[in-house]
């Protein structure tokens, strides 16, 4: 398992390592990815407002990529969020804080995929060749 951010990489990190990473991000991102190609990704931070997505891989070849929505709001209201320098577009509902990113990041951490805390919109087919 790695942990990459704007500034660094860190093969095998510790669950401390990762809070901080999402604990110090201010409009940059944070990666983590396992072995077989699973990730899950956060970015932004300024204001306390962040946007996580996850991908899981049934194969080598085969994927599922989704991206989490708050359970407080339904609002699909667009927000900007600053993530490396860019204006990424988020629905509010896709809007999670700090403690909820944590808890999404130590829950993949720990090898736990089912994340009970959000609501997920699948986006697999953005990255689908048709």
């Amino acid at each position: 398992m790695f942990l990459e951010t704007e500034k660094k990489r860190i093969n095998n990190p510790s669950i401390k390592q990762i809070f901080k990473a999402i604990e110090t991000m201010k409009g940059s991102f944070a990666f983590l990815e396992t072995e077989n190609g699973d990730y899950i990704q956060a970015g932004g931070g300024i204001n306390d407002e962040y946007t996580v997505e996850v991908r899981t891989y049934s194969d080598e070849v085969n994927f599922t990529h989704l991206k989490a929505e708050s359970k407080q709001s339904e609002s699909n209201d667009e927000h900007i969020i600053m993530i490396a320098g860019s204006s990424v577009k988020v629905l509010e509902k896709q809007i999670l804080d700090n403690k909820t990113v944590k808890e999404l990041f130590q829950e993949f951490y720990e090898g736990e995929y089912h994340y009970e805390k959000v609501n997920w919109s699948d986006m697999t087919s953005m990255f689908l060749d048709e």
